[in-house]
């Protein structure tokens, strides 16, 4: 147990769409065995080794240009640290996340904006979307401290932001690259500000995002995945040029906005836009998913699954791997259908696990299904990383999270994996889930369950897709199982 962990005493309720699954608390999970081995050195070697310093000096200066996007490595990076601190709770990890969050926020402009441009302009290509990292380190903070002046510079940088937008005359899609979807996916930390704050202008505009998709030059990502029968076909017209805002196929930043539409349908209830989610997710499995789990090709979409044997340009990226595994998660949390933990499972120990470096220091911005998999990149728009290198550690602090959860009669196992998880059940009993496992070098399982006091609950086991059929014993008794 981490002895610093100080979530809020209270967090405003405003939830209308409750989760069917809930993640493990990060402090009550020790994961261990073939994943956990990954995930300390991961912790170790990348995260804990990171120059707070180099992050920060972007924000300090100011001087950046359009074209840049050094606004988003802080909120990466910072967001797996407080999680990587929060799960091992090693002083090493919270003396580096007060540094970074107190060399940040003194940062912060007095009109409150927190990013790298010399005019805090909203129309450079990635200014929002830094914004969005940089807003979602400050809550996840928040939400493993408590501390109020996070949640302050939050909301101040969050008020500068719809401020800065509304002074363009402009819908944020307008903003930025790729059809807006870098900017709109901002979508996401508005509506968990809105949630954590209890202010209700932070949920107008992320309202106002969605809405905004549906006019005559948006995106419209709710209605173009209920009706249409590829991703690429949301934008039939191939782009003359990559860096432009008509360029609509970029894989990360169109994933990232139906996150923010989980997060928003959470708040609101809307099905349509949940359902719009689901049937994204479908087209992209249907359409994108190569052997490995993931997709891309220059980091776009691609009909990939058809086109898996060709020798396509840079595919596979690792950070479209990561916002897959992000997305199906959201869609497990929300439904609870264990077809995700399957998509999280494939993709998790092929695509994702086969972008890292053995020691945990680096992942591959490319991952061809042939050839030689080629760190790239050392250093990035000035910096010594990249953005697979900043997402990584971020799904793979993830991952524990969701390898047990508590779902609505009980602990919900959905990944094998060695270690031991803390889970509440509804009526506030704590159990413990302790895994022994090589899964998956080998196919054994052993599961102890422990509760703290005497309590009827079920204990649901995904059975994976490919493994019919299973058989475990429990006191004696022999069960089959089936996926």
């Amino acid at each position: 147990m981490n002895p610093y962990y100080n979530p809020p005493p209270t967090q405003p309720a405003t939830t209308v769409a409750p989760d069917a699954f809930l993640p493990t608390p990060l402090a009550g999970v020790d994961l261990r065995g073939f994943a956990g081995h990954r995930l300390d050195l991961t912790i170790q070697n990348r995260i804990l080794k990171q120059n707070v310093d180099e992050l920060l000096q972007p924000f300090r200066l100011k001087t950046d240009t359009r074209e840049t996007w050094r606004c988003e490595f802080w909120g990466k990076w910072f967001t797996s640290l407080v999680d990587a601190w929060v799960y091992s709770g090693v002083p090493e990890a919270e003396a580096l996340v007060k540094k970074a969050v107190v060399g940040l926020m003194a940062t912060q402009s007095e009109n409150g904006y927190i990013g790298t441009q010399p005019d805090a302009s909203v129309e450079a290509n990635w200014d929002v979307w830094g914004r969005k990292y940089t807003l979602l380190g400050l809550l996840g903070y928040y939400e493993a401290s408590g501390d109020d002046a996070t949640l302050g510079a939050a909301k101040r940088l969050a008020d500068n932001l719809i401020a800065s937008v509304e002074k363009t005359g402009q819908s944020l899609h307008r903003l930025g690259l790729y059809r807006g979807m870098p900017a709109s996916s901002v979508l996401e930390p508005l509506v968990k500000l809105a949630r954590l704050s209890g202010e209700q202008r932070f949920m107008d505009f992320a309202l106002s995002i969605v809405g905004g998709w549906a006019q005559a030059d948006g995106p419209d990502l709710i209605n173009k995945a209920l009706t249409n029968g590829s991703v690429t076909a949301f934008f039939p017209t191939p782009p003359a040029e990559w860096w432009v805002w008509e360029n609509g196929w970029k894989a990360y930043e169109i994933m990232s906005c139906y996150e923010g539409v989980c997060e928003l349908y959470r708040a609101t209830g809307n099905k349509r836009w949940f359902d719009a989610t689901v049937a994204f997710h479908a087209l992209l499995a249907k359409h994108e998913m190569m052997l490995v789990g993931s997709g891309s090709a220059m980091e776009c979409w691609c009909d990939g699954a058809g086109r898996q044997a060709e020798t396509l340009e840079r595919p596979l990226e690792s950070c479209t791997a990561m916002l897959w595994i992000k997305l199906c998660a959201q869609l497990l949390r929300v439904t609870g259908d264990p077809r995700y933990a399957d998509d999280i499972e494939l993709a998790f120990y092929n695509a994702f696990l086969g972008s890292m470096a053995a020691d945990g220091s680096w992942y591959a911005r490319h991952n061809p299904l042939e050839g030689v998999r080629d760190p790239e990149e050392r250093h990035q728009v000035g910096i010594a990383q990249n953005c697979c290198v900043a997402n990584g550690p971020r799904v793979m602090l993830m991952f524990p999270a969701l390898a047990v959860m508590a779902g609505g009669d009980g602990p919900v196992v959905n990944f094998f994996c060695g270690g031991a998880h803390r889970v509440t059940l509804a009526g506030g009993t704590a159990v413990s889930i302790e895994q022994e496992t090589n899964y998956p070098v080998d196919g054994a399982v052993a599961l102890r369950v422990t509760p703290e006091r005497p309590e009827e609950f079920t204990v649901s086991i995904r059975v994976p897709s490919w493994a019919a059929p299973v058989v475990a014993t429990v006191g004696g008794k022999t069960f089959t199982g089936a996926p």
